[in-house]
């Protein structure tokens, strides 16, 4: 009998859920996350039926933020670069690493070659800044947006890529000790949200939940 209770229960959710009005969830992932694993975190939405339309926006944190303060997007997942903002919840701290293809190899006396995205970009300075505080030469090899384009490039062999380690693919190697390339900063990852409704909150919750695994 419990099954039978358990399978008239979930119908009963189901239809409630399409006899309300229809909700949506807008929400602004910065592209230095996104890698590999964004198709996972979208199982979180289709897990159960939820009655709600989420439209994911990827993109740099200042486009983001603007989108949000415009009210554009009803939350936004960031790296934190400084304490402009004061609105947000810290999820999570983030590593980020030296990445390249297994059979990279660096000619000596050659600069280093980057996969970069282009300025302003808060992960461009950081590996500029770090770099120059050691002297070491470097060279554009590859511009591209978000991490899936830069870490496209240094899959391809062209490059080394820095990249949060949430968003490098797995068969990257993190290269940064046998380049002797410089350590790199931590940043928190944080949500801005003015998520309001009973459905929205619990995808969005979902979704965090999920995304801080990772």
């Amino acid at each position: 009998m419990e099954p039978a209770r358990e399978f008239l229960a979930a119908g009963r959710r189901a239809a409630e859920i399409f006899t309300e009005a229809p909700a949506r969830l807008s929400i602004g992932i910065t592209h230095h996350l996104i890698g590999p694993n964004l198709s996972k975190l979208l199982q979180i939405v289709s897990e159960r039926e939820t009655g709600v339309t989420l439209q994911l926006r990827t993109a740099g944190t200042r486009d983001l933020l603007a989108l949000y303060d415009a009210g554009d997007l009803d939350a936004v997942i960031i790296l934190r670069h400084d304490e402009s903002r004061r609105d947000c919840e810290v999820l999570m701290i983030e590593n980020f690493g030296w990445f390249a293809a297994q059979d990279f190899a660096l000619l000596n006396g050659m600069p280093l070659p980057l996969a970069i995205q282009p300025a302003p970009c808060n992960l461009r300075a950081m590996a500029l800044k770090a770099l120059g505080s050691h002297d070491i030469s470097w060279r554009e090899a590859f511009v591209g947006t978000g991490a899936i384009s830069v870490a496209a490039a240094a899959e391809a062999g062209l490059a080394v890529a820095l990249l949060a380690h949430k968003a490098a693919p797995p068969h990257l190697l993190e290269v940064g000790e046998k380049l002797n390339l410089p350590s790199l900063p931590k940043r928190d990852i944080v949500i801005i949200s003015n998520v309001t409704g009973k459905r929205a909150t619990s995808v969005l919750r979902r979704l965090v939940s999920k995304f801080q695994t990772l």
